[in-house]
């Protein structure tokens, strides 16, 4: 059933022939993973220090257990399982590692999703619909573009709210007990370490082609993992520099404010497009996704802090 909605979908896209509509649709996908993350650097330095810390926290360790699904389900893209399917544009460019469940899907409920929840908390209810409804439409591009089946994306989605749930119920107990804060940093380093020895040493399905040609290599679908492990250990170190040694509080939408963080998403932009792909023809797309990872997660949890906090005086 999965494969025939996506063929009814694929024949929907040829009927109209659209190529304005693909693109929409791409756009809508990349956003989904490629360019929200930089809300949640501006929440972070610009509006809320604690609910950016919850969204990117979130992120972070959401990543790492969609990347765990993954590589245990070890479930091929929908093109490999039926060659009918034919995805649109680029789409496969951007589809990395096993099908199950939709990294795109669970970014963009964990950002989008939990910035609407913080909105609609705020009395932004209007402003709040539309972030859930740009959650729901980044899931349905997955579809519409044939590299998600719809179980890829509703798991995805419910692996997003069952982390922004149990973030929530962290930070709400570390609220309340302050020092509990570093037992959970290094409990879950623990725990993102042993996931990740786990998946770098576990077996991997080996299916060959007709040609005996290998049909999915495991070795390049452990990319992303390697890249989410960079992005947990920037995450804790830059948490522990940040709230020893920085100390920094966001300053509102003030004119300087909102320059700083401008200029700090450029930054992270090219960290993240541009360092990623130095990084990995240097050292490898295991090393080099590492590398990237972490440098852009530290660069948004304390050098980045550290810069505004110096420009704006901050104590």
């Amino acid at each position: 059933m999965d494969i025939e909605y996506l063929l009814w979908l694929q024949n929907l896209r040829n009927a109209v022939n659209s190529p304005e509509l693909d693109r929409f649709m791409q756009l809508v996908s990349d956003f989904g993973v490629s360019y929200s993350i930089f809300i949640f650097a501006f929440v972070y330095w610009c509006i809320s220090k604690r609910g950016g810390l919850y969204i990117i926290a979130s992120y972070t360790f959401g990543r790492m257990l969609n990347g765990l699904i993954k590589l245990v389900a070890c479930v091929y893209r929908p093109w490999i399982r039926d060659a009918r399917i034919i995805p649109a544009g680029n789409a496969i460019e951007t589809a990395t590692g096993y099908s199950f469940p939709s990294g795109h899907t669970l970014t963009a409920t964990i950002i989008l999703g939990g910035n609407g929840a913080l909105l609609r908390k705020a009395g932004y209810k209007l402003l709040s619909l539309l972030f859930f409804a740009l959650v729901l439409l980044v899931g349905f591009s997955r579809n519409y573009l044939g590299v998600h089946t719809p179980q890829d994306v509703v798991v995805g989605l419910l692996v997003g709210m069952f982390t922004l749930w149990a973030l929530s119920k962290v930070f709400n107990y570390v609220d309340n007990h302050r020092s509990s804060e570093n037992l959970f940093l290094i409990l879950a380093f623990v725990i993102c370490a042993a996931i990740f020895v786990y998946v770098n040493n576990k077996n991997f399905p080996m299916d060959y082609d007709a040609n005996n040609k290998l049909i999915v290599d495991p070795a390049k679908m452990l990319r992303d993992i390697w890249k989410d492990a960079g992005l947990v250990i920037g995450f804790i170190l830059g948490r522990f520099i940040e709230k020893y040694f920085i100390k920094f509080k966001p300053s509102g939408f003030k004119i300087v404010s909102i320059i700083l963080a401008v200029i700090g998403i450029v930054i992270y932009g090219y960290i993240n497009m541009v360092f990623q792909k130095i990084a990995t023809g240097q050292f490898g797309h295991y090393y080099g996704r590492m590398l990237s990872g972490f440098t852009g997660m530290f660069f948004v949890m304390a050098v980045w802090p550290a810069v505004i906090k110096i420009f704006q005086g901050n104590k």
